[in-house]
């Protein structure tokens, strides 16, 4: 269910506020007055400190050419307050499939610039999910036992590529054409280190492509058990055989 409105008088914000669709696992709200920039306040499942170890990898996608919106303190100078995140509106057009390549290079410099950053605080990779039941969004312990097991082993026969900080959600819903003509990339709520391949097979074709799809299918099946369940068992049923 859709969260109430957020008290933007933590803000020090007193403007309507317009509800924003699109968002399957958090409620997001746009708000703007006069001559202020317009703002969003999106609901946030994560800790305090799992947001605050975004702050220098989204000053690494900058770094990398895109642009990232920088969140908005309170007036505590907080950036998590009672579930809530506010960060500036990013305008632009609709970025279209035939362009994904553009992403490439960009993503290819993010993706060097955060070599050596460690695990995000309460998340864990797909590798390590073969061993452990609790990442983010996933929580093994509430699925059927023949599912976990197809899911890891999906994760495991998944090419052994380079690990390290990942956007985790790379596609045209997330990328936006500014009128200034730079690529803006949102919502970092699935960020994590993990295999590059989940952001990077987005973007450019892979002949070992049927292993990466099942894999990256396996993770959203896990992420959406508990979030987004029809779906879920839509696509293990699809894709693994399991119909619960």
């Amino acid at each position: 269910m859709p969260k109430a409105p957020p008290d933007t008088r933590l803000w020090e914000y007193t403007g309507p506020l317009t509800a924003l669709r699109g968002g399957h696992r958090n409620s997001a709200f746009r708000t703007a007055i006069g001559h202020h920039p317009a703002l969003v306040f999106k609901s946030s499942r994560r800790s305090a400190e799992s947001l605050l170890w975004l702050e220098p990898v989204q000053a690494a996608a900058r770094e990398a050419g895109f642009q990232v919106p920088k969140y908005v303190r309170s007036r505590r100078g907080h950036i998590l307050e009672n579930g809530w995140i506010c960060e500036p509106f990013i305008d632009g057009a609709e970025f279209t499939a035939d362009r994904m390549p553009e992403v490439a290079r960009g993503l290819k410099r993010f993706h060097e610039a955060t070599i050596g950053i460690e695990q995000r605080p309460g998340f864990a990779s797909s590798l390590e999910l073969t061993t452990v039941q609790q990442g983010g969004d996933v929580d093994l312990s509430v699925m059927p036992t023949v599912l976990v097991a197809q899911l890891r082993g999906a994760w495991a026969g998944m090419p052994n590529g380079d690990r390290g900080v990942i956007h985790g959600d790379i596609g045209t819903g997330n990328l936006i054409l500014t009128p200034s003509g730079q690529l803006a990339l949102i919502d970092w709520d699935e960020a994590r280190v993990d295999l590059r391949i989940f952001d990077t097979a987005q973007v450019v074709s892979d002949p070992s492509g049927n292993d990466i799809q099942r894999g990256l299918t396996a993770w959203e099946i896990a992420c959406c058990w508990k979030l987004e369940p029809e779906r879920a068992r839509s696509l293990a049923a699809r894709d693994f055989g399991c119909d619960f």
